[in-house]
Formats: C-alpha cells, structure tokens, sequence
C-alpha cells in the first residue's frame, strides 16, 4: 500500500471514527436531538490528530459533513462544518503546542493546556455555530448568546472528557494492567454505575465525586480519564431522559447544571491524577538520585582507597628505598670518615644525589595529589600550563570568578586536564578549546574538541570518576559526542560566592 493509499484510508478512518462518535453523542441529547449537553466528537477529533497528525483534518470533514442536519439551509451546514473542524484543529495544535507534545496528562500544566486549548478552539465552533443558525434564521437575535453558551460548554465538556479518555487509553496493551488494578477498576466503574442509578442522587448530586477521586488516587491521569468518562455519560444520558440530580424546570436549567457538574467533575479528577503523577515522578526521581549518590559515594570510597594504596606503593618503592639507602651510606660514610677521607667525600656526593632524588620523587607523588601549581599560583595560571603543554592547540578562555573554593578550583582543575588528556588519547582532533565562566551562581567549564566524535562515558573509569567528583560538590557532568562531529565536556559546579 503506498503513502497515498494509506493517506485516503487513514482519512476515511478518521471520518469513519468521527461519525460514530457524534451518533453516540446525539444519544446524549436533548430535546429530540436538538441541544446537547456533553458533545463527544470535540474531544475524539481532537485525540484522533493529536495521536495520528494534524494532516488528517480532511476526515474530520467528512465525519462531521455525514451526521449533518441537511434539512437545514445549505449555507448553515457548511458554517457548521467549517466552525467544528477549525475546532477540533485548533485545539489540537494549540494542545500539542502547550503541553509540549505530552499526551498523559502526567502534569497539571498538561490539564491547563488541555483546558487553554480546548476553550479556545470550542469559542471559535461556538461562533461559526450561533452565526450559521441565525444567518440561516433557526434561532432569533435574542436567542444567539444562549445558542452559543450552550454550543460553547457542551462542545468544552466533550473534549474535557473525551480527549484525555483517548489519550490515555489508546495504545495500553491489556498485559500492562495487573490482575489487582483490573479488579481495583471494576469495583470503580461498578461504583459509579450504582450511584449513577440511585434516585436519592437528586439530594447528593456530587455524591459520585468521592468514586472519581479514589480513581484519581489510585489510576492517576488513566484511571481519573476513565472514571469521568463513564460518570459524565452515565449523568447526561439520565439528564437527557429527564432522570437524574439534574432536571430542572426547563431545558436550559438542565443542561447548564449537567455541563457545570461535567466540567468540575473533568478537570478535578485530571488535576487530581496528574498531581499524584507529578508526585510519583517526583519520588522516583528522588530515589534515583539517591541510588546515584550511593554509588557515587561508593565509586569515591573505592577511588580513594585505590590512590592511598597506590600512592603507598609509590612511597615504598620510590621515594622511601631511596630514603633507606641514603641512611646506609650514610652509616658508611660516618665509619670511613677518620680512616679514609676520600672515600667520605664520594659516599657523601652519592647520599646528596639519593636525596635530591628522593626530593623530586616527593615532588612528582605531590603533584598527583595537588598541583603545585594550583596551590601557588592559582586557577588561571593553573589551566594556562594544561592547554601549554597539551599535545594540540588549545584556546583557552577563563572568565574566573573570584574567591572560588579551593574543592571547586580542584574539581575544575581535573576536569579540564582529564578532558585534554582523552581528547589527545582518543579523538584523532586537530584543536580544541577550553572555556571557563560563570554561568546562575555556577561556574562552568567546557572541554571541546573538532575530533571524531562518538565517546561513550560507560568506557573506562576516567569521565567516571569526574563525574563523582562533580556530583559530590552538588554539580553536573556532561558529554555530548555524536558521531564525526566532535566532542563537549560540560561541568556545571554551583559556586555560592
């Protein structure tokens, strides 16, 4: 099947799906067909483009032109159709747009983009709507403002509860749902069918609220979508056979109370749901964190007990052996200074080189704990002699805050020298430049190089290593290398001056 094969089946899908749904909204009707307190098409038009893509508002053309009243003036149809898919596309993009191309509802700014959105693109169908009646002389001038609140919240209510139901749902494979959240959701739907059926409602006409926010409780943004469904079509279908808490004296009493309780009960239960998403979000997020921490600290533990031990090997075969046999010639020179002169003279020269050495072996251990030239000369200077010394050209930019902490001066030492140093290993690049500044009360540096891209931070311990470094002073290390294109190395260290 080729793409515009495809494209014309998709569309007739849509049309096909529009159709369908607005029949069953004509179910929720009142007045013989006429007035409707909850219209479904909004929100299945809006879901529909928003899953599939906005290029297939053709379908919600032919949907809507297939269930039109076509006894009515021509000209009053096509306005009908024009205001409802400019509705239903304005809604989507407006949706797409705010919620940043989120679909579950797993933010309270999510509900308020739906809402913003929603409202929006219903105000325009409303007009088309109230407009195309009175040009086509249905309704009177005093009856337009009516016409079009009414036109306006049943048509937000349907895509309040019908474009989250979609959102959330579609796509969920039945092996996801567990045996206990299976159960847990009959007893919740079961729930809402008795109260919807009980006569003492008209007394407690929100007493099915309690229902919807255990299904918020417990499903979030899924199980508060589902629950509302069902509520809200149970309460207009009993509304529009003139049962339920909500007939009123007339027509318009009752569709307003239906459409009020529709609109509270969808946006408490989405806000609600997505509260307790935001909230389990936030709590893995916090957990994750912890488990990094752990390991990072466990990494530190590890690295610190590797370099003690290293450097006590250093120590051992370098610097104290040669301690040890200055002290022997020492206790040789001692013994030949009364019977041979000369030969104190030689063991003396030979115990000044030993110590000379074992000077600069301390020096060298020194500056693997510390550079020296950090200690005394400070950051700048400090990554002045690594870009020297660096086995490319390096340009070097360092915008250096002052009284920077001694840790961070450290941290942002080793970075910047464990980044030239893999950028010679490994990158095969020609430059590379190293800037540091002050970034929100952080100071950030950056090691980038034109190489060839493509470092994987789970390859060895080095970038490791850093990154715990990084971490343990509340700070952030990042890489990006794609492929053929290079590499930066990003550490952010938060620096309260």
């Amino acid at each position: 099947m080729n793409r515009h094969v495809r494209y014309v089946v998709a569309v007739a899908g849509v049309g096909a799906i529009y159709w369908l749904a607005a029949r069953a909204g004509l179910q929720l009707a009142y007045l013989h067909g006429t007035v409707a307190a909850l219209w479904p098409p909004v929100g299945v038009g809006m879901a529909l483009l928003i899953l599939y893509g906005l290029s297939l508002w053709p379908g919600i053309v032919l949907g809507d032109l297939a269930v039109a009243e076509f006894s009515q003036p021509p000209g009053t149809v096509l306005g009908q159709t024009v205001g409802n898919t400019l509705e239903i596309l304005i809604a989507a993009i407006l949706f797409l747009r705010l919620a940043e191309g989120r679909t579950q509802f797993g933010r309270v700014r999510d509900v308020a983009a739906l809402v913003a959105a929603a409202a929006a693109g219903t105000a325009v169908s409303a007009v088309f709507g109230a407009a195309s009646l009175r040009l086509g002389g249905l309704i009177s001038t005093a009856e337009v403002g009516t016409v079009w609140r009414t036109w306006f919240v049943g048509d937000l209510s349907g895509a309040l509860v019908f474009a989250p139901l979609l959102l959330c749902w579609v796509g969920i494979r039945v092996d996801a749902i567990s045996p206990r959240q299976a159960l847990e959701g009959a007893v919740i739907a079961t729930l809402i069918v008795v109260l919807a059926l009980l006569p003492s409602q008209r007394d407690v006409p929100y007493i099915v609220f309690p229902v919807l926010i255990w299904a918020a409780l417990r499903g979030g943004p899924r199980g508060a979508a589902g629950a509302v469904a069902l509520a809200t079509t149970l309460t207009v279908y009993n509304t529009a056979h003139h049962a339920g808490p909500f007939v009123r004296a007339t027509i318009d009493q009752s569709v307003l109370a239906t459409q009020l309780f529709v609109a509270a009960a969808a946006v408490t239960s989405l806000v609600l749901g997505a509260v307790i998403e935001e909230r389990h979000a936030a709590l893995e997020a916090l957990q994750e964190n912890e488990r990094r921490l752990r390991d990072s600290r466990a990494r530190i533990v590890k690295a610190g007990d590797a370099a003690r031990r290293r450097l006590e090997r250093n120590l051992h075969d370098g610097a104290q052996q040669r301690l040890v046999s200055l002290a022997l010639t020492l206790r040789l020179a001692r013994l030949q200074l009364q019977e041979n002169p000369a030969e104190t003279d030689h063991l003396l020269g030979e115990a000044s080189d030993e110590l000379q050495s074992a000077i600069d072996e301390l020096r060298e251990l020194a500056r693997g704990i510390h550079p020296v030239v950090l200690t005394e000369r400070g950051l700048g200077p400090a990554l002045e002699m690594l870009a020297d010394h660096a086995h490319l050209p390096v340009d070097l930019t360092a915008h250096i805050p002052g009284g920077l902490p001694s840790t961070v001066e450290a941290v942002v030492y080793y970075v910047a020298a464990e980044g030239l140093t893999n950028i010679a290993k490994y990158s095969h690049a020609t430059a590379a430049t190293l800037r540091l500044e002050a970034k929100n009360k952080n100071v950030v540096l950056s090691v980038r190089d034109n190489g060839a891209g493509g470092a994987d931070p789970n390859r060895g311990t080095g970038l490791r290593g850093l990154a715990d470094r990084v971490e343990a002073l509340g700070g952030k290390l990042e890489l990006h290398s794609p492929p053929g294109q290079g590499t930066l190395l990003t550490a952010s260290i938060p620096c309260e001056r």
